[in-house]
């Protein structure tokens, strides 16, 4: 009986390139499949079984685990990194801002994520918890922008660098 190809979830960005480069010239027998949504995504389709394996932001993996109403161990196991050095973020905000041309400036500002648990979502928080903003102040939900509220013109993002 032949075994079934392994499924390797992965976010279409340049550090999956060593991944078509196996296939295409090593011959690695395994079937891929794009998460252009991000890491959150691809934690779903792991913890469902639509994919065997997974290829992703480690910030994404872990706050995967820190979310409330999973049960055991989450549905996936943190096994090693892809990627040694640490990828690159940018802050970007539309050229009709000149209000805004520091991290600084950015305080109390609302920001743009791809989606909701993705990286730029964790980095966000990220720039905020370095620039000591969050405090001990509850932190709202982001369903505003889960519900396609909030896009205003000119309004800053952040993304990852490519």
């Amino acid at each position: 009986m032949a075994s079934s190809p392994l499924r390797i979830g992965y976010v279409p960005e340049h550090f999956s390139a060593p991944l078509h480069f196996a296939q295409q010239h090593y011959g690695l027998e395994a079937t891929l499949v794009p998460f252009p949504s991000g890491t959150g995504h691809m934690i779903t389709a792991l913890r469902g079984g639509e994919i065997d394996i997974g290829i992703g932001l480690t910030e994404g993996w872990i706050a995967g685990l820190g979310k409330e109403g999973v049960e055991g161990d989450g549905g996936y196991r943190l096994v090693g990194t892809y990627v040694d050095t640490p990828l690159c973020w940018a802050i970007s905000t539309g050229s009709s801002r000149p209000e805004i041309a520091s991290v600084s400036s950015l305080r109390s500002k609302r920001i743009g994520v791809s989606r909701i648990g993705s990286g730029s979502q964790i980095m966000g928080f990220v720039l905020a918890d370095q620039q000591g903003w969050l405090g001990s102040a509850i932190l709202r939900k982001a369903g505003v922008l889960a519900e396609g509220k909030g896009r205003q013109p000119g309004q800053m993002v952040v993304r990852e660098a490519s």
